[in-house]
This record gives C-alpha cells, sequence and structure tokens, in this order.
C-alpha cells in the first residue's frame, strides 16, 4: 500500500547515512513503477480470501491492465521522463494527466476492495477478526483520502506534514488490521468479557 510513497522512505535513508539525494529519475521511477505490482499482489490476495467467483478473471484483467501501464510507464521513464511527472523542490512530485489518472484509478480499486474486505471481517462472528475490520476500514479510508491528496502535489509544507503523518497513522492502522497484537488482542477480549 506504501509503494507510491518509497522514494521519499529511500530519500531519507540515504541522506542520512549517506548525505545525498536520489536523483530525480530514479525517484520518479520509484513513485510510478512499483505500483502495478503492489495491486496486482493485492487483488490477488483479495479475491482469494475473499473466495470471489470470478477470482480467476478478476485477477488476470486487473493483472494485463495493471502490467500494461507498467510497460508503458517504463517506455516513457526511459524515453520521456516529463510525460509522466517531475519534481518541485525536494518532497513534491507533479504528476502529469497520464499518471494522475492512473494513480487515482489505483486509489479507487484500493479503496473499493479494502472497504469490501473491512466490511467482510466486521461481519465476522470471531470477535478479533470483527475488531481487526474496523482497524482496516479506518486504514483503507485514511490512505485513499491522504493518496488523493498527496496525488494533486500540495506545496504547502504544513499540508505536506499533515498528509504525510496520516498516512504513517494509516501504516500502524494496518498493522492492527493484518497482523492484531496478541497482547491487544487478549486485553480487548478480557475487556469485553468483563462488560
Amino acid at each position: 500500500m506504501s509503494s507510491p510513497w518509497w522514494w521519499t522512505i529511500l530519500n531519507f535513508f540515504t541522506l542520512i547515512i549517506f548525505n545525498f539525494h536520489l536523483n530525480d529519475w530514479l525517484e520518479l521511477f520509484l513513485a510510478n513503477a512499483v505500483i502495478p505490482f503492489a495491486v496486482i499482489f493485492w487483488i490477488y490476495a483479495y479475491s482469494y480470501s475473499m473466495d470471489l467467483k470470478y477470482k480467476k478473471e478478476f485477477t488476470g484483467l486487473i493483472t494485463v491492465i495493471f502490467l500494461s501501464y507498467e510497460v508503458i510507464a517504463l517506455i516513457i521513464l526511459f524515453t520521456n521522463p516529463d510525460l509522466i511527472g517531475y519534481k518541485i523542490g525536494s518532497e513534491v512530485m507533479v504528476r502529469t494527466p497520464l499518471s494522475l489518472f492512473f494513480a487515482i484509478a489505483t486509489a479507487l480499486i484500493i479503496f473499493i476492495t479494502g472497504i469490501l474486505f473491512s466490511i467482510n471481517s466486521i461481519r465476522s462472528t470471531d470477535r478479533e477478526t470483527h475488531l481487526r475490520g474496523y482497524f482496516l476500514l479506518m486504514a483503507f479510508s485514511l490512505i485513499t483520502l491522504c493518496a488523493g491528496f498527496d496525488a494533486l502535489s500540495w506545496e504547502n509544507i504544513f499540508l505536506i506534514i499533515l498528509i504525510r503523518s496520516l498516512l504513517t497513522l494509516s501504516s500502524i492502522l494496518f498493522y492492527f488490521g493484518f497482523f492484531f497484537p496478541i497482547r491487544l488482542s487478549k486485553n480487548f477480549m478480557l475487556n469485553e468479557e468483563n462488560q
């Protein structure tokens, strides 16, 4: 889910450890080329965990569409990267209509499937899965909202900090949704039984 922001994460570590920034082309590559694979893996996991009737067809369709974009994006990145996007300052990437449309389509797919997955978890009779569903519902809603704002390439530093902070919060919520800590789970079950 965090693949569009890998370039900022790597920039942070290269700056801290080696005292240099990644070049603009590599940042553009990391911000775009990894997304299709992240979506394909998520759709595969979603389709099979939800046991969709047409899971093979759905996964296959998404794979064809996103791999096609991947090929087109790589060709453009190696020939004319300005058609994908460009940097403003050190932490803001401006997307062109092509990559912006792809980013919005990706966000919508993740949001819709994520909400359906969360609701399915909330409906579970297993109390831990039920609770995980609420964490996932908040996480998917938050990351989609932030991704939408982030894709518009805001230049206001305070807005950038707010968006990145909320993205960090969504990552924590994803952790609780997918890897609910055993100690927290036991405490929750105990509190629920005492009520």
